[in-house]
């Protein structure tokens, strides 16, 4: 587990590094549809990226392989989270300037999509074995308090991880109530009988 926590945390930091790269290249940008074309060709790569990654690394842990649906990424991508999907989000920040809140909301995508790939690959296959998922959090003085309660819970695949303070989820970023789902760096152990 600490070889694929160590691959998504690299894998999170070349977001990063290109997502400073990006806002130094679409800043200038003068023409409105120019710039907003360009940043969300950049974001839905690393989306794309960031399932099949949650995919693979659900194989390595379960040792075994699954079917990638592009139904279900393109689901995943293109997710409506009040009202919007990335790409309309993308076009408010950039309308609006605001180049830190598009830099969180590509962080907490890629995050999103990451785990959606990852318990996609999980479920497909629990088709064929008993499958479970465990909580993981950072460990450090950065967990919320509601994501700290969840260390190490074990659950079926099917169940949902609840906090202590009503919320629930399936996975990491999945959550009802938006302030347990940014900025969540939390990922799920995959195990099977």
């Amino acid at each position: 587990m600490e070889e694929i926590i160590e691959e998504y945390v690299l894998a999170f930091d070349e977001l990063n590094k290109g997502t400073i790269e990006l806002i130094s290249e679409v800043e200038p940008i003068e023409n409105f549809d120019e710039k907003l074309n360009t940043a969300i060709d950049y974001i839905l790569s690393y989306m794309i990226q960031a399932y099949v990654l949650g995919h693979e690394h659900s194989e390595k842990m379960l040792d075994a392989s699954a079917e990638v649906s592009t139904d279900a990424m393109y689901e995943s991508i293109w997710l409506y989270i009040a009202d919007e999907n990335f790409e309309d989000r993308t076009r408010t920040h950039l309308w609006s300037g605001d180049m830190e809140a598009l830099k969180l909301m590509i962080g907490d995508e890629y995050h999103r999509n990451y785990t959606q790939g990852a318990e996609d690959a999980a479920k497909d296959i629990s088709k064929r074995y008993t499958v479970f998922k465990t909580w993981l959090t950072r460990m450090d003085d950065r967990v919320r308090d509601t994501h700290f309660y969840l260390e190490a819970v074990t659950v079926d695949i099917n169940d949902k991880f609840y906090t202590y303070d009503g919320d629930s989820a399936y996975r990491p970023g999945g959550f009802e109530k938006a302030e347990n789902n940014c900025g969540c760096r939390c990922l799920l152990m995959y195990s099977r009988l």
